[in-house]
């Protein structure tokens, strides 16, 4: 086949919107929670050297945490396609359990030695 078809263009469309969404809110999301944590948590500019890994990683689990609930948000208002909300929701739960599980502990670890 040359060309596609009216539904397949439909949703190869889908798609792309969901992505460039999906990617604008994360990173806004991103930037909301390095400002919380500037705003809230650091006391001081010296600070901000040695707590760099510790802002990125609640950052990101800022990030994950709200984008579970923004899928929350998706589901109810049917934003995004139903496959599309089903991977990211996975795939959102996946990186946050792994962060909390395995990447946290190790750097609070670290932290310690």
């Amino acid at each position: 086949r040359v060309g596609m078809g009216g539904e397949e263009e439909v949703l190869l469309l889908s798609a792309l919107s969901d992505a460039i969404l999906t990617v604008t809110s994360l990173s806004a999301l991103s930037y909301l929670g390095r400002w919380f944590y500037h705003t809230y948590f650091q006391t001081t500019s010296a600070n901000e050297r040695s707590f760099g890994p510790l802002a990125a990683l609640f950052s990101a689990t800022f990030t994950l945490s709200l984008a579970l609930y923004l899928l929350m948000l998706s589901e109810l208002l049917s934003i995004l396609h139903p496959v599309s909300r089903r991977l990211l929701w996975q795939l959102d739960v996946l990186l946050l359990l792994m962060l909390l599980v395995l990447v946290l502990p190790a750097a609070f670890t670290a932290s310690l030695l």
